[in-house]
């Protein structure tokens, strides 16, 4: 007999590397200072289908961040993309390297318009998004304010991706296009109200290491026995999966997902509450998802 599902966790140092940004485009523009690169595309129990999440302990106790799928059958890992992607938007400190040491891309705001939009427009766009719900939803944003002040005085510091109705704006019009970026990593209310409430911890140079982050992150990956979709097509097996994390997200709340009961603030103050066991969490999960869909073990 063997299992339909398996569970394997990883350290950050399993599946990334940070290195210093040095080049001048760059150059004194924190919080921009490293860069997240995959250590291997490749690693055992890492690819396929399934089910993901991780948790961090950055104010001593272990919490649940994020609870997401993975539908396709890419023989890259599930950090290649999904986590990577997580990384950057949940820290506002990292750049994201793409496929092959690609162009990298940090965080940043998403705005839908039908007009064109000039350099000089940012500092409103930004407002707008960050207070007038374009974006983001009040209720999802933090009383500390420290992140928000700092983009607010550097709006020219943030990856822009606009998704306008009638063609973007060419880079070629900005002074500086770097920070255009019609296809970057565009983050959430939740995510940012996250990294807004962790702030003073990602802010400090010393907190992004490696080391430190082998002590406040671990990151799970569940791997779906491909005999369970034998019957699915691509639609079908991605609802599927979506319909487990669902379940799991109603059941135990992870603090950046859409939905889920509560915004962040109040997630956070749950979990620190919960005084979580990272090892007994991370098998309630796996034994719910064996559960919750009567998936039980193949004799095959």
């Amino acid at each position: 007999m063997k299992s339909n599902i398996s569970l394997t966790k990883f350290k950050f140092s399993d599946l990334f590397t940070l290195e210093p940004v040095n080049y001048p485009r760059r150059k004194n523009r924190h919080p921009f200072s490293f860069y997240l690169k995959v250590k291997n595309k490749r690693i055992k129990d890492s690819t396929g289908r399934g089910i993901y999440f991780f948790a961090e302990k950055i104010a001593g106790h272990w919490r649940l961040v994020y609870v997401g799928i993975r539908a396709d059958m890419d023989e890259n890992g599930f950090h290649q993309e999904r986590i990577k992607k997580h990384l950057v938007t949940d820290t506002f400190r990292l750049i994201n390297i793409g496929p092959n040491g690609g162009k990298g891309h940090a965080a940043g705001f998403g705005y839908r318009t039908k007009k064109e939009i000039k350099r000089n427009d940012l500092p409103e766009i930004l407002k707008e998004i960050l207070f007038h719900g374009k974006t983001y939803q009040p209720e999802n944003l933090t009383s500390d304010m420290k992140l928000i002040e700092l983009i607010q005085e550097n709006p020219y510091w943030w990856s822009w991706r606009f998704k306008a109705l009638e063609g973007c704006p060419k880079p070629s019009e900005w002074e500086d296009y770097g920070e255009f970026n019609p296809t970057g990593i565009e983050t959430s209310g939740k995510r940012f109200s996250y990294v807004c409430h962790n702030w003073d911890y990602f802010k400090d140079d010393s907190n992004i290491t490696i080391g430190r982050f082998d002590e406040n992150y671990q990151f799970y990956f569940m791997q779906f026995n491909d005999e369970l979709f034998c019957d699915l097509d691509r639609s079908e097996a991605k609802n599927w999966l979506e319909s487990i994390e669902d379940e799991i997200v109603l059941k135990f709340n992870p603090i950046t997902n859409a939905t889920g009961d509560g915004n962040v603030m109040a997630r956070i103050l749950k979990w620190q509450k919960r005084k979580t066991d990272l090892s007994s969490l991370s098998r309630e999960i796996y034994d719910f998802t064996i559960k919750v869909k009567n998936l039980g073990s193949s004799s095959k």
